[in-house]
């Protein structure tokens, strides 16, 4: 991209006010003042559907992923995701690519006297990255875009990007990171970066360390959240072929007809029983049973329900097409606004 030198000192002059502000390392575990931001900015961030990427490892790479495969089905897209590597414009993607200069200019014109205005209402002024954060929101509500994938600064709860009305968040690996803030065991961690899941959403769950899988369950059950969790509903296999690239497919399993908690206790046909022996809700089923709230009856009869109900889907889910992210999406959206 060529960029006009009188647009090039703009975009830097933006780059030293944003660097100006309370930095993004200092860290004030609150939404408040984004919130009031983007409440006066007439929030930006709801007038489109979003994809909420949250986690320890991989938030970034999975972020891009997401939008490119929802870019190549034909869907406008905007991505918000940090650190950046050579440029701020980087922060604010659209279409895949690193926000037009004179879009950010456009976008910052919008925000500048409101950030100003936040800085005096509050004990802490408004932050680098919640500027930048708000910057996002407006660039892709003026752009504007189909769907917007939004990745988590720090946390979840209190992170700046939770403001957001996420149609899908994806929680990622947890494990120890910035424990200062976030907590010093993985109950605590995962507690904090549940703040994502959000009432009647999608929550897609990578693998998770059990005590992480428990708190991210119970979250998801709680505001009645649909779960999708890796190795359980979803999967990928990788096969390699003579030594050359690794090939890799995503598997699916859908259900229908099904309750959200029995959806959460699916697996493919083979893999059952070393599945239970590990999955925290199981392992919650059977605590219940001991401590009496179940019979051994009643145990036996929900897990041969189950076993006929596993081998139901998995040949509902063998002969069912699947949608497209285009379509998938489009009906989430339809859903959400219709409600």
């Amino acid at each position: 991209m060529i960029i006009s030198p009188d647009d090039q000192e703009r975009v830097d002059a933006i780059e030293q006010a944003l660097l100006a502000r309370w930095p993004e390392t200092r860290i004030a575990p609150t939404t408040e003042r984004i919130a009031a931001l983007v409440d006066i900015l007439g929030s930006p961030q709801l007038t489109y559907p979003t994809i909420h990427v949250g986690g320890t490892n991989g938030k970034t790479t999975t972020s891009r992923m997401i939008d490119s495969l929802l870019f190549a089905h034909g869907l406008r897209t905007g991505r918000f995701t940090s650190p950046h590597l050579e440029t701020y414009r980087e922060r604010i993607a659209i279409n895949g690519e690193p926000i037009d200069p004179k879009d950010l200019i456009f976008a910052y014109n919008d925000i500048a006297a409101y950030l100003d205005l936040m800085d005096s209402k509050f004990e802490n002024p408004i932050s680098f990255f919640e500027a930048v954060t708000a910057l996002g929101f407006v660039a892709f509500a003026e752009h504007p875009v189909d769907v917007a994938v939004i990745e988590v600064g720090m946390g979840g709860e209190w992170d700046a990007t939770n403001v957001v009305e996420a149609d899908v968040s994806v929680l990622m690996p947890i494990g120890f990171d910035h424990m200062e803030y976030l907590g010093h065991t993985l109950h605590e961690i995962a507690a904090t970066k549940a703040g994502i899941i959000k009432e009647g959403g999608f929550i897609v769950l990578a693998q998770q360390e059990p005590e992480a899988a428990k708190e991210l369950i119970r979250k998801a059950a709680e505001v009645g959240a649909d779960v999708v969790r890796e190795g359980i509903q979803s999967a990928v296999d990788r096969a390699r072929s003579g030594g050359g690239p690794t090939f890799i497919e995503a598997k699916t399993y859908r259900f229908a007809g099904h309750s959200r908690a029995d959806q959460a206790l699916y697996r493919p046909e083979g893999e059952l029983d070393s599945w239970k022996a590990r999955d925290p809700i199981l392992l919650l089923e059977e605590r219940a049973k001991k401590i009496g709230k179940m019979t051994d009856a009643q145990v036996a009869d929900m897990k041969a329900r189950k076993a006929k109900e596993i081998e139901a889907t998995v040949a509902l889910c063998q002969s069912a097409p699947e949608p497209s992210p285009k379509t998938m999406f489009e009906n989430i959206w339809s859903r959400k606004v219709s409600q």
